[in-house]
């Protein structure tokens, strides 16, 4: 079927109507206005349509460390689509600024390294698309875009980052979400079904560009925080995802699993930990521990929020041992209980 879709574009016909199309899109001309394009289940058809190749190419980096860089020929700026069907297209290396898509449908279309800015995603299901190494709506000044009302459904979403788009009534089924940085993504009402590996979650963006001309339009992206509203993993798999800068966990919903600890009160329990391990702990697992303390479970991204999320599976020695692991895991978990016990009693005194 993909095929056919693709190769009725080859087509003498097929040819001239593309052309059509890529003018259209590139002038911001409606689709309605282009002879010939027809539409399927009520969305205007350009299922199969090569609308992006690489234009260029830009190595960076040195010998050791090279990243290439590649740029496509479609450009959209303030562009409104509504009711397109992107299915097998090629998208891949296109940039899409200050654009309106809403109830379009991407399946198995080739994504890879967009570019988008401030845009907004509105209705659209995502289907085995090809995201990967996107960038996710980055901002323009105070606007970031946004993703309401989004299905994303056994896609590549590898290595994404986002700045602080909303992301409002959205669902993250069986995607590959590998090192994709959500950064301040401003979450509501949003579920995550099946692995979620290595992510990044912050409180506010880091990623975020501060201004348009350095001295005006300044964006400070703690004025604009993800409050996690609503987002439940209870139903995925979590490996190692960062919960940082500060991020409130408190409306979030996790699996039940032994393997997770919810930590709260994060300084009252650190410092108790801390204080157990320097007094009772031998010398080579004291150091390991403070360490691991130190650069990761209440490093300076943690020590302004009162909650983080502990993954067990991620806290194995270098020759595969769990031993240390499960050591400083159960300990973590008996002072926090002790921490939330007291805290209850303080509670139930006022």
């Amino acid at each position: 079927m993909s095929k056919e879709l693709i190769n009725r574009w080859k087509l003498d016909e097929g040819k001239e109507l593309l052309d059509r199309v890529q003018n259209a899109l590139k002038h911001n001309i409606p689709l309605d206005e282009i002879k010939g394009l027809g539409k399927h289940n009520g969305r205007w058809d350009l299922r199969g349509s090569v609308l992006s190749t690489v234009e260029n190419e830009r190595t960076i980096g040195n010998k050791e460390h090279q990243l290439v860089q590649k740029f496509g020929t479609l450009k959209l700026k303030r562009a409104k689509l509504n009711d397109v069907d992107f299915s097998y297209a090629n998208i891949s290396y296109s940039v899409f600024q200050l654009c309106i898509f809403s109830n379009c449908v991407f399946q198995g279309t080739k994504a890879k390294e967009l570019r988008i800015y401030a845009s907004d995603f509105n209705n659209c299901f995502f289907e085995k698309v090809d995201l990967s190494y996107s960038f996710m709506n980055i901002n323009i000044g105070k606007n970031a875009g946004s993703f309401a009302g989004c299905e994303f459904i056994n896609c590549n979403l590898r290595e994404c980052i986002y700045s602080f788009p909303v992301v409002d009534a959205c669902l993250f089924k069986n995607c590959n979400l590998y090192a994709t940085n959500f950064d301040g993504s401003r979450m509501k009402n949003v579920t995550f079904l099946g692995e979620v590996n290595s992510c990044w979650f912050k409180g506010y963006s880091e990623s975020a560009i501060p201004s348009l001309f350095y001295f005006f339009n300044k964006v400070d992206p703690k004025g604009y925080p993800n409050k996690m509203i609503n987002v439940d993993f209870s139903d995925s798999e979590l490996i190692g995802v960062s919960f940082v800068n500060g991020i409130d966990l408190r409306y979030c919903k996790f699996p039940i699993d032994e393997r997770y600890l919810l930590v709260k009160n994060l300084s009252q329990v650190y410092d108790k930990v801390i204080e157990i391990i320097e007094q009772e702990w031998e010398v080579s697992d004291k150091k390991k521990a403070l360490k691991l303390i130190d650069l990761l479970y209440f490093n300076d991204e943690r020590k302004c929020q009162n909650a983080d999320l502990i993954d067990k599976s991620i806290m194995v020695d270098d020759d595969g041992s769990l031993e240390f692991g499960n050591k400083l895991f159960n300990l973590i978990k008996e002072v926090s209980k002790l921490v939330e016990g007291y805290e209850s009693q303080v509670c139930e005194y006022r």
